[in-house]
């Protein structure tokens, strides 16, 4: 764990005779307040110690405060010895989310085993790095945190927290690793737990069966739901026990199963409106995307593809405006420029192109603008390529000419300098010696 500093030690003595919630003694690190917060007997998990770092006194600190912080835990023994070490782990702290920890640290029935804690005392070493802080700012209903892998609402995170302490391997088996895909997918799964657990006599038979398709669903998705399944039956049968409404369904036609289609450009622009309530979760979907903008796209899809996706397996509003959101960022990047395209939006284009086919969309019409697109790009960078090459050869052959030249002209400096007197005179010194020689022809022709 590559930590800063050791923020704070916490012993605790008699561990084995805690049973209920404990909580340190202030510190701080980075130049705020923390605490820990033990759970010796487990929290929603029973079987597991459960431990968290937390902020001290947030009904005190002003709106819209906000921590990043990267911490990790480390237990020991009575003589120091290492007996369990978290990996380093980076949050966002805020009045939505104001602790974070592990619901399932360690199993109690390790901690249990006799001789494991030295004199039945344990101690507790957090490590902290603070990377940002605001102190105020703007509300934090909107931020976006990241719970196993699936990116949810602030608001959301103590909800997903639970689920996956209560069920680890909730989504083992989830078969997309797209964000936008799981988070639709967190989304239904929330809604599906807030539907089963009202009153069942509160529940509409309308409720019931977009709760069996809303599971179906996510089934189909690859999350592991026996236990949700088996809460869903039961609600069901205590609906059937209601005399009433079983009176009411014999008098009443059952209600058609719901169906979202993009069949028709009034469901489209319903499905707009959904992503209204989706961009909250999204805000880059504002900032890309304007509403009437989306809506003149996909009445655009209608009249160009009508069919696109009339066989789309989702039927969800969360799953469809996940996808419907991934099919427009693509279409978006393909408007593109080929040259401002880069490799990795291009690898990025097919791995999506191809989840949207095998959700049952139709888009051989996108694959040929893909397909003409990496064409194009390979294109221009063949074409660039080759006249790199060239110009590499037209400056290979310039070098060679220009060292021929010096060759050339080094040896016209070597035949110059050998041709020339060994001792030169100036016009002045050259004049006066002809003087001279001049006046000496003279003076032995008058002797």
């Amino acid at each position: 764990m590559e930590m800063e500093s050791k923020a704070f030690s916490w012993e605790i003595d008699n561990f084995s005779e805690r049973n209920d919630v404990m909580v340190s003694d202030p510190f701080s690190s980075g130049g705020c307040e923390w605490s820990l917060r033990l759970h010796p007997k487990g929290n929603f998990a029973d079987s597991h110690l459960a431990l968290f770092l937390c902020a001290v006194n947030p009904g005190s600190l002003l709106p819209g405060w906000r921590r990043l912080a990267s911490f990790g835990f480390v237990l020991l023994d009575q003589s120091g010895k290492e007996l369990f070490r978290t990996a380093e782990a980076s949050r966002l702290f805020c009045a939505e989310n104001q602790d974070w920890g592990y619901q399932r640290m360690l199993p109690l029935s390790e901690l249990q085993k006799e001789g494991f804690l030295e004199n039945n005392k344990l101690t507790i070493e957090v490590y902290i790095k603070v990377v940002k802080v605001v102190h105020e700012g703007k509300p934090t209903e909107t931020l976006m945190v990241d719970i196993n892998g699936f990116h949810v609402l602030t608001t959301q995170g103590i909800s997903v927290s639970k689920i996956f302490a209560q069920h680890p391997d909730l989504a083992v088996g989830i078969k997309s690793d797209i964000s936008e895909v799981k988070t639709a997918y967190m989304n239904i799964l929330l809604g599906l737990i807030e539907t089963l657990g009202k009153p069942p006599q509160s529940l509409s038979e309308t409720e019931l069966r977009n709760a069996d398709n809303d599971l179906s669903e996510l089934t189909e998705a690859g999350f592991e739901l026996d236990w949700l399944k088996s809460k869903l039956e039961e609600v069901s049968l205590e609906k059937k026990k209601e005399k009433k409404t079983v009176s009411d369904l014999k008098s009443a036609p059952a209600p058609a199963p719901r169906v979202y289609s993009f069949g028709s450009i009034d469901c489209f622009i319903k499905s707009v409106l959904i992503l209204e309530t989706f961009s909250l979760r999204h805000r880059h979907i504002n900032q890309t995307w304007g509403r009437f903008a989306m809506l003149v796209l996909i009445i655009t899809f209608l009249k160009q593809h009508p069919d696109f996706a009339v066989d789309i397996k989702p039927k969800s509003k969360a799953a469809k405006t996940a996808y419907m959101t991934i099919l427009l960022d693509l279409v978006k990047t393909l408007d593109k420029p080929p040259e401002s395209i880069s490799e990795t939006e291009l690898t990025k284009g097919y791995s999506r192109l191809f989840v949207l086919i095998e959700v049952g969309f139709k888009l051989d019409w996108l694959k040929s603008k893909l397909d003409q697109v990496s064409l194009g790009k390979k294109k221009k960078e063949n074409d660039d390529a080759a006249r790199v090459q060239e110009l590499e050869e037209k400056v290979k052959n310039l070098e060679l000419m220009l060292s021929g030249l010096k060759v050339e002209l080094d040896k016209e400096k070597a035949k110059s300098s050998t041709a020339s007197p060994k001792v030169s005179f100036t016009s002045t010194e050259s004049f006066g010696i002809r003087k001279i020689e001049s006046l000496g022809i003279r003076k032995r022709r008058s002797d």
